[in-house]
């Protein structure tokens, strides 16, 4: 029943992702233009924004987040072998 239950719930999220698909990632009407005289001679795009600062706190988030995983399977893995050597 577990296994029929994980299925099924399994079936239904694909199903409703896979129809939410369509309607999340659609393409709307695009934007008008920017008014004359933005930007200093012709337009100019974001230049000083703070890109560094994101990808350290991601990368800081990810590591953490290793760690955690791997301290978890080293757990398991030192309570299914107590008195074992596990490392030679």
């Amino acid at each position: 029943m577990r296994k029929f239950l994980k299925l099924l719930f399994f079936l239904i999220s694909f199903f409703l992702i896979t129809a939410s698909a369509g309607v999340c990632f659609a393409d709307g009407p695009q934007p008008p233009g920017p008014p004359g005289g933005h930007g200093l001679t012709e337009n100019q795009g974001p230049f000083d924004a703070p890109v560094r600062d994101g990808i350290v706190f991601l990368l800081v988030l990810g590591i953490g987040y290793g760690g955690f995983v791997f301290y978890k399977t080293w757990k398991k893995i030192s309570e299914e072998n107590k008195g074992r050597m596990i490392v030679k």
